[in-house]
């Protein structure tokens, strides 16, 4: 469950900038291009941070290693 939603967490800020970049295609919206990518972009590195800060908070207490949990962020910026 946790993994899941660390994984919903690093899909939304890509797929919120597909549907405002429609938007703002469509001039329903009156925000910069530029300015639609650089949130996305923030919103994007903030939830990679917070995915990986979710997952390692969730570690069983006897695991030593959380080196897999920090792939979240590498994950969250190839996305």
């Amino acid at each position: 469950m946790v993994f899941l939603l660390c994984f919903l967490l690093l899909i939304v800020a890509p797929v919120i900038h597909i549907i405002w970049s429609i938007l703002h295609v469509q001039k329903r919206v009156k925000l910069p291009l530029a300015a639609i990518t650089i949130l996305c972009l923030f919103m994007g590195v903030a939830f990679s941070i917070l995915a990986t800060y979710i997952d390692v908070h969730n570690l069983p207490a006897g695991t030593r290693c959380a080196t897999p949990s920090v792939g979240f962020i590498f994950a969250g910026f190839a996305i």
